[in-house]
């Protein structure tokens, strides 16, 4: 464990890292090349300075500095806001805008989504990337690098709306996406285009692949599977089997990883070993794995995770090449330090910092575990490996899938005891079936074998995530104790190497920290007291909190609130009491909150700067008159109403200077 800390890019990719994230969080600067140039010059000279003075101290502090300033700047370069041929700051009105696909995103029932590139604007060369929505209706699936022609009506992608709500505006500004676009029939055009990029000619392989394989008879659900496993093509995956994986606590198994590639890894170096008998064998056998490692990444899409893994097994073949030691942290930290420079974004990757830190968690933790129990039977000593292995993993991610998730699935051994040993000759075996596929020379007992032993697996996997007892849901987990949750496992996995006096009052003192972190959170959710008005489309949705206790008040019974409450359940752990009518008044300590939901407040008197007034279902009222004779505190508009009466409510207020507020401009309001 130590080892990666004597090895300096290690520092190196940490001071990258804390630059990108600068630059994802700091105002946007204007950078020009000139003080970018001067600024590194300069660094440099001082550097070269220090290390002829003999300062090492001032030459590391300089050099983390130096890096530092290559993650802002990497990130810069990348951020399309910061080119002067950006389609935002042309003139788009009554323009034509070109524009490229680049990504295929998983569709809805409505639309078709995808990540495309504004090439150009009039003929003019741009740059930047937006978020298109096409009507099912109007067109097929769109391949990558088709080129559309549209007219601009581009929108801000929205923020959530609702408390604790994904915030889906913030995960595409991580991919520079800022606006979307909704396009129905005979609101773009197709034209041809013969330039591909290499995303575009991975997908025209994969799609001849796909043809091939429909060819026999796989079943649907076989189909899906193996395009998931074997071609990194998660999108036709019915979102109830992702949930039984998840469940099972096997999702990696359809996500193209480090073990997919790892299982090939350990075929094609078993295969291709007597190569190493003859002169230049090894140069060969090298170049044949890379090659195909990198083609099998190249097949599947290029992912964050596909590129992490291909890009680590890379490092760590060209060091067996050369008989160098293999440090395997040093492999795992060169291929951080190689993909967050060319794509400075993968460091807000889930995927990509779920993999690693999986990594690091069997490299780190497994040795530990390993040296509990040697059994001496084989069979037993596989099982045994197994589960170390999936143990170790499970605890280098555990903190931040509580906090991505907020779920832990319980039968996580077991799935994986079974799944795993299963998954080298699904790979080879499917890599076979695609090969002959492609040829048309697959023998259909092989598709009738094929095709049973994944149903199976997916059978079992169905099964375990049954076992709903199992899975602990609504973890309510922050960031503060996902970094002491690490600092815990840290410090532990340092005690368990060698015993330090200083790391046990670190770890000590971490899960001191951690306790009262999980108290203070819990009794401010015990002396909060709220009222929501949440922000939904033709509905009327009211909270009432106190304490651990919601009080959920809506005018539909019945109604599948689910992806509204789960988020707060997640969050703040909360026991959801709903009720199918909605008062007419609500008390809020001092104040009175009016719900005005029919024509029956024609004319009301006495409301004071107390009283808060919400207005509902487009109650046909005369507001001007109302707050002539009133001086309520506020008016609340929410999602139930019309949008012209909302206009002409908000018009009203200002002209009678009583504050407004519309939940479909606004968000959810929420009185504490």
């Amino acid at each position: 464990m130590k080892k990666i800390f004597d090895y300096l890019p290690f520092y190196l990719t940490i001071s990258i890292a804390i630059g990108i994230y600068l630059n994802h969080k700091i105002i946007l600067i204007k950078l020009e090349t000139f003080q970018v140039f001067t600024g590194v010059i300069l660094l440099i000279i001082l550097l070269l300075f220090s290390k002829k003075n003999g300062k090492e101290k001032l030459f590391f502090l300089l050099l983390i500095l130096l890096f530092i300033g290559v993650g802002f700047v990497s990130a810069h370069i990348k951020n399309p806001k910061n080119y002067n041929n950006y389609y935002r700051y042309q003139k788009l009105e009554n323009r034509i805008i070109s524009i490229q696909i680049k990504e295929i995103l998983k569709s809805n029932k409505l639309f078709h989504k995808y990540i495309g590139e504004v090439y150009s604007v009039n003929d003019e060369i741009t740059r930047g990337s937006i978020l298109i929505s096409i009507d099912r209706k109007a067109s097929p699936l769109l391949k990558i690098d088709q080129l559309l022609l549209i007219k601009p009506n581009f929108k801000n992608i929205p923020i959530p709306l609702n408390p604790f709500q994904f915030d889906y505006n913030n995960f595409m500004k991580k991919k520079y996406v800022y606006e979307q676009v909704f396009l129905k029939k005979d609101e773009f055009e197709i034209i041809k285009n013969t330039d591909y990029s290499f995303k575009g000619i991975s997908e025209k392989i994969r799609i001849e692949i796909e043809k091939s394989l429909e060819k026999f008879s796989f079943s649907p659900e076989v189909l899906t599977t193996l395009k998931a496993l074997l071609l990194g093509q998660r999108k036709e995956v019915s979102k109830k089997t992702l949930n039984h994986f998840a469940n099972a606590g096997a999702i990696h198994i359809l996500a193209i990883s480090g073990l997919h590639l790892g299982i090939l890894l350990i075929f094609l170096n078993f295969i291709l070993k007597p190569l190493s008998f003859f002169r230049y064998g090894s140069f060969i056998r090298t170049f044949i794995v890379l090659f195909v490692l990198w083609n099998f990444a190249f097949i599947s899409g290029l992912s964050p995770s596909v590129n992490r893994s291909a890009s680590m097994f890379s490092f760590i073949c060209v060091a067996e090449l050369f008989n160098k030691k293999i440090i395997r942290e040093y492999s795992i930290i060169s291929s951080i330090f190689f993909l967050l420079l060319i794509n400075p974004m993968y460091l807000f990757s889930v995927g990509f910092q779920l993999s690693y830190l999986a990594l690091f968690g069997i490299i780190w933790i497994s040795p530990l575990l390993f040296n509990l129990w040697s059994p001496k039977n084989f069979i037993v000593k596989k099982f045994w490996d197994l589960t170390v292995i999936s143990i170790s993993a499970q605890i280098g991610v555990l903190p931040l899938s509580l906090y991505y998730f907020h779920q832990f699935p319980g039968l996580f051994i077991i799935s994986n005891l079974i799944i795993i040993p299963l998954l080298g000759p699904i790979l080879i075996l499917g890599i076979l079936i695609i090969l002959l596929a492609l040829f048309s020379t697959l023998p259909e007992n092989i598709v009738l074998f094929y095709n049973c032993l994944i149903l199976k697996m997916n059978q079992f996997i169905k099964w375990i995530a049954s076992f709903d007892q199992f899975i602990i849901k609504e973890i309510s987990f922050n960031q503060f104790q996902t970094v002491v949750l690490y600092s815990i496992i840290f410090g532990c996995v340092s005690i368990g190497y060698k015993f330090s006096k200083k790391q046990f009052i670190f770890t000590l003192s971490c899960i001191i920290a951690l306790q009262v972190s999980f108290i203070h959170k819990k009794k401010i959710i015990y002396e909060k007291e709220a009222t929501i008005v949440f922000q939904q489309h033709k509905k009327t949705i009211i909270g009432k909190q106190r304490g651990n206790q919601l009080i959920i008040y809506q005018a539909k019974k019945n109604e599948n609130l689910s992806y509204l409450l789960a988020p707060i359940k997640q969050y703040e752990n909360l026991n959801v009491v709903i009720k199918d009518s909605i008062p007419n008044i609500l008390e809020h300590k001092e104040n009175i909150i009016l719900i005005m939901k029919d024509d029956e407040y024609s004319s009301i008197e006495g409301v004071n700067e107390k009283t808060i007034i919400l207005l509902s279902n487009s109650p046909k009222i005369n507001l001007d008159r109302i707050l002539k004779n009133n001086t309520p505190k506020m008016i609340i508009a929410d999602g139930s109403n019309y949008k012209s009466y909302i206009n002409r409510w908000e018009k009203t207020c200002s002209k009678q200077k009583t504050p407004f507020f519309s939940t479909e401009q606004n968000g959810a309001f929420i009185i504490y």
